[in-house]
């Protein structure tokens, strides 16, 4: 079977789903639910699994910024669930809780740490 969509490809989609922890990991620590220690923790443990926490496409095409459509790609999910967010963040290692908004600033700046990790300029 030939298959034309990367989302039928597993390895894709666990891919995009690491990334997508590691900014969540890191929105974490940004609203002060979770500690820079353990932050890191969590992502080297990612990287030592062989995923990547980031792709280029998180930020703006020069990297100094977070790409607007994450926060537009939010909304539109937002919507899709019939108003109410809700994103699973952690507050220590092992325990999740859920919230059910999410603030651009804090997405930028979880973003910017994810851009800074990944060596980008």
């Amino acid at each position: 079977m030939h298959r034309t969509c990367p989302d039928a490809d597993a390895g894709y989609s666990a891919r995009l789903a690491k990334r997508r922890d590691a900014l969540d990991v890191a929105y974490s620590y940004h609203l002060g639910k979770l500690d820079k220690a353990s932050m890191e923790h969590i992502h080297n443990c990612i990287l030592d699994l062989g995923f990547e926490l980031y792709h280029p496409l998180f930020a703006n095409k020069d990297q100094d910024s977070f790409n607007p459509e994450i926060w537009a790609g939010l909304e539109e999910f937002r919507e899709h669930l019939g108003g109410q967010l809700t994103i699973m963040l952690l507050d220590e290692i092992g325990h999740g809780v859920e919230v059910h908004e999410m603030h651009q600033e804090i997405l930028a700046a979880a973003v910017m740490t994810l851009v800074e990790r990944a060596g980008n300029p």
